[in-house]
């Protein structure tokens, strides 16, 4: 009896493993880059279902002289684990990176936010840098500095989390974002990847709205909306995961 008892307790165990790699295999990785000027905080505020969804913070690196998008995001990719399924966010230059990734490692969803699908999306300003390239011969230091006064010029609602934001560009080398620069000006991708998902603000003066096709629209959006309207942005991503991250 003692030992009939015991081969059931086994089997039950082992059923529980079971079920437990199981389910642990479903849940879905969702990788999130950040902007130029940002970094994991960006995220902060969002607060996904960790019964189905593991959220990785995927991490910059500091691109190489001359270093163009491509190759850029091709050394990024060596965070990213392919197994199971898995879901890239991207924002701001982190959707650019994003894009790329796409076509590299076939994700189940790419999600960008106040970014850009394709040259075509950026400002004028951008596309002219790759021809005058000004910021080339500007100090690194003089190119962070400058972010400190630009940035809430030309997106104020910066100032709904001030701290945080002016915080996460401190903390960025100012070699990073000199370089970053490089990476977007010189971006030479024309078309929009499949599996796309772009959320997009009216109100994104960085990367205005005009030339970009979304689809999903924030209203009250800027290019800090990331951190700004988390629950919004958030409640988008869940409809769009609703058939990959399903309860086992």
């Amino acid at each position: 009896m003692l030992r009939k008892l015991k081969l059931i307790v086994l089997f039950y165990s082992s059923l529980c493993l079971w079920f437990g790699e199981l389910y642990a295999q479903e849940k879905l990785k969702l990788y999130l880059i950040p902007g130029q000027g940002s970094d994991h905080r960006v995220f902060q505020d969002y607060h996904f279902d960790t019964s189905f969804i593991d959220t990785i913070h995927v991490r910059f690196l500091l691109p190489n002289r001359g270093e163009r998008m491509l190759s850029y995001a091709s050394r990024m990719a060596e965070q990213i684990d392919t197994n199971g399924h898995y879901a890239i966010m991207g924002v701001s230059l982190g959707g650019m990176i994003a894009c790329e990734l796409a076509d590299k490692l076939n994700p189940d969803n790419v999600f960008i936010v106040s970014s850009a699908k394709n040259r075509k999306e950026l400002p004028v300003g951008y596309r002219t840098q790759r021809y005058v390239s000004i910021y080339s011969i500007v100090p690194a230091g003089i190119v962070k500095a400058g972010s400190f006064v630009l940035q809430p010029l030309f997106e104020p609602d910066r100032k709904r989390h001030k701290q945080v934001f002016k915080s996460m560009l401190k903390d960025k080398d100012k070699r990073f974002i000199k370089r970053a620069i490089r990476l977007i000006v010189t971006w030479n991708r024309e078309q929009s990847p499949e599996k796309m998902v772009h959320i997009h603000g009216v109100k994104d003066s960085t990367i205005p709205i005009r030339r970009v096709e979304a689809d999903y629209i924030i209203e009250e959006g800027s290019h800090m909306m990331t951190l700004n309207q988390a629950a919004e942005i958030q409640k988008i991503i869940e409809v769009e995961l609703g058939g990959t991250c399903a309860a086992p």
